[in-house]
């Protein structure tokens, strides 16, 4: 029977469940445990130890090389984000009128 070990911890239960959603991509096996007492209670986060990420102790060094990798360019090239601007001036310096004004 494999051991589990804990890989990282979290905050909040939707870090913990993108994390084994990277994890599982890659074809590794993970389990989430104590989320659903941070959803209940997510003052008790940090005094628990947050939501925390196991895997099973063969996968471990190939887990924390996963979980190291940084995607952000990735996401943000597949997505060409263009800033919202101005179609007057093209300043992406905008301010909501109506919820400035608004009492």
């Amino acid at each position: 029977m494999s051991r589990f070990v804990v890989i990282s911890k979290y905050s909040f239960p939707l870090d913990a469940h993108i994390a084994k959603a990277s994890l599982e991509g890659e074809g590794i096996p993970a389990h989430i445990a104590d989320e659903h007492t941070v959803n209940m209670q997510w003052l008790y986060s940090d005094a628990i130890g947050g939501v925390r990420l196991y895997v099973q102790e063969e996968f471990e060094v190939e887990a924390k090389a996963t979980l190291a990798l940084n995607f952000s360019e990735d996401v943000d090239s597949a997505f060409e984000a263009v800033p919202e601007h101005c179609t007057q001036c093209k300043s992406t310096n905008l301010v909501n009128y109506y919820q400035l004004h608004q009492r």
